[in-house]
């Protein structure tokens, strides 16, 4: 998920106005930041957004942290029957639902649905359990490595890293119903990382109001396939079928059906 540091780039320090808090006395005393003080500004910043982003999954779900894992072999134990496609292709399937054997099929994802027909299969847990892992990264590779002077001090400066920070701080885990606040879905539509939690949810008081969060949904969705950066998970107890009435075929061929959609299907029967 990572990639090793490269292409440091060097900025000579400049005089500055204010001086952050963390600064040192030397800092002080010439008026600019140092690459120890800007190591450790960078330091405090990502672990406050790492720590927001962390905070947009719901309290009930932050238990999940990795999908290989002890704890979530018993959470699925529930399931039956299961299966990993990316467009037309099969990459793993049947009734021996190891979490390492799913970790495995879902390999690289830019964009993944997980389906279920059934409440309580742990399609939320998996999908926390993704977008955890990523932070959990980014927290141990980028922020606590750094943070007891590991590296170089140009760290700060590197823009590799600062990339990768911003990419994963940024992810954020909504409910698919909670779209209709405005600010919740401008969030969603800016997450490098995004996880809607029940699609198909927002669909189920019917009428013009189920036919207008539906409308949004299928924009959101359709925004997030359009863009190279953005990755999303979606959990879902609906079908492709579902979806086609929901949103529309276009939607269904987005991420139900073309090469880089990748489906993982359970449920609580074979």
């Amino acid at each position: 998920m990572g990639a090793p540091m490269s292409g440091l780039v060097i900025r000579r320090p400049s005089p500055v106005a204010t001086l952050p808090p963390h600064c040192c006395a030397s800092c002080r005393t010439s008026l600019t930041v140092c690459d120890a003080c800007a190591r450790q500004g960078r330091i405090e910043e990502a672990t406050q957004k790492l720590a927001a982003a962390i905070k947009s999954i719901h309290p009930e779900r932050r238990w999940s942290r990795t999908v290989n894992s002890d704890i979530m072999r018993e959470r699925l134990s529930g399931v039956a029957w299961w299966r990993v496609t990316r467009g037309d292709k099969v990459y793993g399937k049947g009734d021996d639902f190891d979490p390492k054997h799913l970790s495995e099929a879902i390999g690289q994802w830019q964009r993944l649905v997980i389906s279920g027909p059934d409440s309580g299969l742990g399609k939320t847990a998996i999908a926390v359990a993704i977008f955890r892992e990523g932070l959990d990264f980014v927290q141990s590779e980028y922020v606590d490595k750094y943070s007891v002077g590991v590296g170089a001090p140009s760290w700060a400066e590197s823009q590799r890293v600062l990339d990768q920070l911003d990419f994963y701080s940024n992810a954020r885990f909504v409910a698919a119903i909670d779209l209709d606040d405005p600010r919740i879905m401008s969030t969603a539509s800016r997450a490098p990382i995004l996880v809607i939690d029940d699609a198909g949810h927002e669909t189920k008081s019917g009428g013009f109001d189920a036919e207008k969060r539906a409308a949004r949904m299928s924009d959101l969705l359709d925004r997030r396939e359009r863009s190279s950066r953005a990755k999303t998970i979606v959990t879902t107890f609906g079908n492709s079928e579902q979806w086609e009435s929901w949103y529309g075929g276009r939607i269904v061929r987005q991420w139900w059906q073309m090469p880089t959609a990748t489906v993982l299907e359970m449920r609580r029967t074979a």
